[in-house]
């Protein structure tokens, strides 16, 4: 019994390094799928999130979209890790940042901060110092119409935007990947700003192919 341990501990690294390999294979066709072609890099948030996967929700898709996929039960799939850390992965063009280190911008929504134009600096300062990365900071005469203001807000919005390099405007947020039982498929998931978005994939000719997108959430 003693000699077959160190063959359960071999198969058991081999296992293991074989489901990393896969998971990596797949987030870097996933990512090219998704990453505008023109980055240098995308910003990645370092825990992967954990989907709540509705089988029959992916089904229904599959008979919308007339593709001759067959329908899939529940234990046709299973998700190898609840959470996963992109840092010990090796992802193509991913910079990984915890969630207080990544350069953050776009939102679904901005909250407009209008302040006087004879703010003093000390105090603007600190006022765009300590807001939200949602939050735009616009000087405005307090004399202007309300279409004004709101005309500013957006000029300086777009001002700021300009100013941030477009990698780093946003950043993504990517599940634990869910396979099913003999490889061919695999679920994933990627957040960013404004939406989340769920695909199906299928492995061929040793590379993962995007087949579907099967979920779809505005952030309202």
């Amino acid at each position: 019994m003693k000699n077959l341990f160190p063959f359960f501990l071999l198969l058991i690294s081999n296992l293991i390094l074989s489901q990393k390999a896969q998971t990596e294979s797949l987030v870097n066709s996933f990512t090219k799928d998704i990453a505008p072609k023109d980055f240098e890099y995308y910003n990645l948030l370092d825990k992967s999130f954990k989907v709540d996967f509705d089988v029959d929700y992916l089904n229904e898709s599959i008979e919308d979209s007339k593709l001759k996929v067959p329908f899939f039960k529940k234990e046709d799939f299973i998700n190898l890790k609840p959470e996963i850390n992109w840092s010990d992965y090796n992802l193509e063009k991913a910079h990984v940042f915890s969630d207080d280190k990544i350069p953050k911008f776009r939102s679904a929504h901005y909250e407009y901060i209008l302040i006087g134009k004879k703010i003093s600096q000390k105090k603007f300062d600190s006022i765009v110092t300590n807001k939200k990365y949602s939050q735009i900071v616009v000087k405005v005469n307090p004399n202007w119409s309300e279409g004004k203001k709101i005309k500013e807000s957006h000029k300086e919005l777009k001002n700021q935007e300009n100013r941030i390099k477009k990698e780093n405007r946003d950043f993504y947020s990517i599940s634990s990947p869910i396979f099913s039982i003999d490889k061919k498929y695999a679920i994933i998931y990627y957040r960013d700003c404004c939406s989340t978005n769920g695909y199906l994939y299928f492995y061929s000719d040793n590379k993962w192919t995007q087949f579907l997108e099967f979920y779809r959430s505005i952030h309202n």
